[in-house]
């Protein structure tokens, strides 16, 4: 782990360890030829596999907004902290249970395991299926999940 991240430089309070670690793993799987910096095509890259559709006004405010050091590129504390100010507010079960409701429509508060890993990977985010299978792994004894098992397997705190 990094020191800055022991030292809290990068946590704000709602943001876990492994929120962190999905960032750091999007920076890393973006930055072309480990740079150590995105840019502006690898960062709108990144921000739809984070889920995020960002038009072109937007992907020039972001970088107004966190490209302190004026480089026209982002490293992974300005990225982060793009991100941290993305997600804060961010209410993971209003959001997934819109996705819920979608992948349950008969409301019976459950849906079976190997069709929501289905879905997931066949229309889902840009999130590669591996990710997916893995977190979902601790699940794998199951036939059908529920609404808070759905939540801690996306968003692993509950």
């Amino acid at each position: 782990m990094d020191l800055a991240v022991k030292e809290g430089k990068y946590f704000k309070e709602d943001l876990s360890l492994e929120h962190f670690n999905r960032l750091k793993d999007a920076f890393n799987h973006h930055d072309q030829g480990e740079k150590g910096f995105l840019t502006k095509s690898e960062l709108r890259s990144c921000l739809r596999t984070l889920g995020h559709n960002p038009t072109e006004q937007e992907m020039w405010r972001f970088m107004a907004q966190v490209d302190v050091d004026h480089s026209g590129t982002l490293d992974f504390e300005e990225f982060f902290s793009l991100m941290s100010s993305m997600m804060s507010g961010w209410d993971p079960e209003s959001d997934l249970g819109a996705c819920w409701t979608v992948l349950d429509p008969a409301g019976r508060g459950k849906v079976k395991l190997k069709d929501l890993i289905y879905l997931l990977k066949t229309f889902g985010a840009m999130v590669p299926g591996d990710e997916i299978e893995e977190m979902f792994e601790e699940l794998d004894d199951i036939e059908e999940i529920d609404f808070n098992q759905f939540i801690e397997a996306v968003v692993g705190t509950r």
